[in-house]
């Protein structure tokens, strides 16, 4: 049962969004590195839903998954203000 609801609505849920946000993305790039977040969302969504513990190598993946993108994101602005 929790992976039929994992993986039709969490994971559902995040492959739906993660198209709608191409098709309103001005540039692919700026979207594409979301997806690797999927499992993590996952994960949480599990959680919040039916209860499904996550590991602590989730949650330190997690925060990997997630400095990557804020790196991505904000890390030429950052590289500027400091160089």
């Amino acid at each position: 049962v929790s992976l039929l609801i994992l993986g039709s609505c969490c994971s559902g849920l995040a492959y739906g969004s993660w198209t709608k946000a191409f098709s309103l993305a001005k540039k692919s790039s700026s979207v594409s590195n979301y997806m690797l977040t999927n499992p993590f969302v996952s994960a949480i969504y599990g959680y919040l839903l039916i209860g499904d513990p996550i590991e602590k190598s989730a949650i330190i993946g997690g925060a990997v998954i997630m400095t990557g993108l804020v790196l991505f994101n904000f890390g030429p602005a950052l590289a500027k203000k400091t160089g």
